[in-house]
């Protein structure tokens, strides 16, 4: 558990909030028992989930159909709620996310890497916009790129209320991000890049203009990890900074 809000109280039928991008990702990335005997038990949800996102059709289908030791309990339906707390904190209070501790790291970590004055940049996965709108007041223009619709309403409520011009909110992914070749001067992001790190790679390079900078935040600890090697072996230079409540993290640049 994060521990940025209690997400206990929900049942499973929270899950219809999510993006179909999420759904998809929820039946990679979490345990097919637990989703079988949730299925099985909310199958509203399971209608919902085929029609929100029918690529995965057959895969809900399967799972839900599969032989499962483990039967229902609200011990086991919360526990796979509490799972999901960052995903469920976005759609439902991105505004308490968005002042979350972890999130209150000094601006000039980024700000010092390079001149943003006048540059086209490009935020993938902004979130709840931190570094778009740290950047916001020097570039030409800011495109947010986040998945996630809640988001992207807060970012776009809050760069109206800011009264900002130049930012520019879409609906996209790290591996495929909606610009032409070689559309942006720097390209960054935070706490995203690593789950495909040849197609992440590869996508931001192609939007990225030759001499251009491609700027990562991880999200990983002080301590070497595939992400790291990765990176270095892509001739990434890095240092170290804190974020408030969750420790040193390490930031990256690279030069095309």
């Amino acid at each position: 558990m994060l521990g940025w809000k209690d997400v206990s109280k929900y049942d499973f039928k929270v899950i219809t909030l999510f993006e179909a991008i999420q759904l998809e990702w929820l039946f990679k990335w979490r345990k097919h028992e637990e989703l079988s005997v949730l299925l099985n038990k909310y199958p509203e949800v399971s209608w919902f989930i085929k029609y929100k996102n029918p690529k995965i059709k057959g895969l809900v289908e399967q799972v839900e159909a599969m032989h499962s030791d483990l039967s229902y309990s609200r011990e086991l339906e919360e526990r796979f709620i509490c799972s999901l707390e960052d995903w469920i904190v976005y759609v439902i209070d991105p505004n308490s996310y968005d002042q979350h501790s972890h999130n209150n790291w000094d601006p000039n970590e980024l700000l010092g890497i390079i001149d943003f004055n006048g540059k086209t940049v490009i935020d993938i996965g902004s979130g709840t916009g931190k570094q778009t709108f740290i950047v916001a007041p020097l570039a030409e223009s800011v495109y947010s790129v986040e998945p996630i619709g809640n988001l992207r309403t807060f970012i776009s409520d809050k760069r109206d209320l800011l009264g900002y011009k130049n930012i520019f909110v879409v609906d996209g992914l790290m591996t495929k991000l909606p610009y032409p070749d070689a559309f942006a001067d720097i390209v960054m992001s935070g706490h995203v890049f690593g789950d495909h790190f040849d197609l992440e790679f590869i996508e931001m390079s192609r939007v990225l203009k030759p001499g251009g900078m491609m700027i990562l935040i991880p999200g990983n600890d002080d301590k070497d990890n595939d992400t790291h090697k990765y990176l270095v072996d892509k001739g990434f230079e890095f240092s170290v900074f804190l974020e408030p409540g969750d420790g040193y993290k390490r930031k990256y640049w690279l030069t095309k």
